[in-house]
């Protein structure tokens, strides 16, 4: 992601604690401001809607002048998602509307029993409650990136997913005839066209919603781990899958990030797709980046399906 490795450690900290401040409408690492115009000094850049004056805001909402020795700034901007694509593609937002769930989309798909395309994500992003039924509105953007103004845009229906007692957190969507599709990854030029058995030491990289395009190693398969799925009406689960940290090959901020939930992991190599993420870091302990995903090859056989021929 182009994030020098001596910051590296100072942004993946200030994005921890940018909840604790009031207006925040991004943090990224670039260059400062000054008397609004930029500077070739870089920093790491907490963004907002509206300035305001420390006379104006609590002592604890005054953001720090630098983490771990990188300088801090603060400029003003505010953001929203563009209107909904009837083109998809793996990493785009996608979420379930009735239940105001928002996560990435992994992959093109298309379904055995009925020959129709599909989008792949997890269940906690196109179902999003235990009270979720068979053709619920899916939308583009996500429930979760929509402005205030914009109008939900319908790309299919919830159709089919896996029961998180068996282990994996996995859902498809049924696309309208109108939204047209594919699995290609320009961020790597990746056009995913199988799916691979995840295993030990593989090369990944994926598109996610909120951190992007990222890379990571396997460095754990077989797993199960408890996952609190209680934010969604439900509780404390087993979840089956590998565990991926970074590849210390290359310098992303982080691997995965709240909202990339559904993207699918890739080798690096080959493009096979392997796992589809359905969990990160709490950001607790000195391991603290890292994702856990699902071997797709199981997910594709539990929901019934395949991805298209071409």
């Amino acid at each position: 992601m182009g994030v020098p490795k001596s910051a590296a450690a100072a942004l993946s900290h200030a994005k921890r604690i940018a909840r604790r401040y009031e207006g925040i409408t991004g943090v990224d690492f670039g260059y400062a401001f000054k008397n609004g115009r930029r500077t070739a000094k870089q920093a790491i850049r907490f963004h907002v809607g509206r300035k305001k004056s420390v006379k104006d805001i609590g002592k604890m909402q005054v953001i720090p002048e630098n983490i771990h020795n990188i300088q801090c700034d603060v400029i003003e901007a505010e953001y929203r998602p563009h209107q909904g694509s009837d083109n998809l593609v793996p990493g785009m937002s996608v979420g379930n509307l009735a239940h105001r769930a928002t996560g990435t989309l992994g992959l093109t798909v298309m379904d055995l029993q009925g020959g129709v395309r599909c989008v792949l994500s997890n269940w906690h992003v196109l179902g999003g409650s235990p009270e979720c039924v068979v053709g619920q509105e899916i939308i583009q953007p996500g429930p979760g990136n929509l402005g205030t103004s914009d109008p939900a845009h319908k790309i299919g229906e919830l159709m089919r997913w896996t029961n998180l007692v068996h282990g994996y957190d996995a859902a498809i969507a049924r696309l309208t005839v109108e939204t047209t599709s594919s699995n290609f990854i320009a961020s790597s030029q990746l056009n995913v066209l199988t799916t691979a058995e995840p295993k030990l030491g593989m090369r990944v990289v994926k598109q996610g919603l909120a951190s992007g395009f990222t890379h990571a190693l396997i460095d754990g398969v077989g797993g199960s781990f408890p996952i609190n799925y209680s934010n969604f009406g439900d509780t404390t689960r087993w979840m089956n899958g590998v565990h991926l940290v970074p590849d210390q090959a290359h310098l992303d901020a982080e691997i995965t990030l709240e909202g990339d939930s559904g993207a699918a992991w890739c080798e690096a190599s080959t493009g096979y797709a392997v796992a589809l993420n359905f969990a990160g870091e709490s950001g607790l302990g000195p391991l603290s980046d890292y994702a856990l995903a699902h071997p797709l090859p199981r997910v594709f056989e539990l929901l019934q399906i395949k991805l298209p021929d071409k």
